[in-house]
């Protein structure tokens, strides 16, 4: 019986627990969401959207937006990425299964989780930091 008591206060615990970190992190979006309205008021605030998308004019001190520029770039940049990285990937990932040794695909295990394990966010500020000059 004490054991049970013991278990249903420690259940207690852990609910209060995770409900403050889900509490917390509802907070957090919320201000995050706020925030992000708050600085973007400019743009909602003025042409209608569809004006924003489609114009390629960007003069931000003249009440422009003109987002056009940025989507395009964006997605051929999307798009290049995936056509140089997605068949070597999947070719090596292929040599890797199917041609490769056990030892050779033990050696490359850990780089491969490694490079797997870091946000791609993290590479490209690396990128920038080392070729962009100051």
């Amino acid at each position: 019986m004490r054991m049970v008591r013991r278990r249903d206060r420690i259940d207690r615990m852990a609910a209060a627990s995770f409900l403050g970190c889900a509490a917390g992190l509802t907070g957090t979006a919320l201000g995050l969401l706020a925030i992000l309205l708050w600085k973007a008021s400019p743009v909602l605030n003025g042409p209608p959207l569809s004006s924003v998308l489609l114009s390629g004019t960007w003069r931000p001190w003249d009440g422009q937006f003109g987002m056009k520029a940025f989507i395009a770039s964006s997605i051929g940049a999307t798009l290049l990425a995936v056509f140089l990285a997605a068949p070597v990937s999947l070719l090596g990932a292929l040599h890797l299964t199917e041609f490769s040794s056990r030892r050779s695909r033990h050696l490359l295990r850990l780089p491969i989780d490694l490079l797997a394990g870091i946000p791609s966010v993290i590479f490209g500020l690396f990128g920038v930091i080392v070729l962009v000059p100051a």
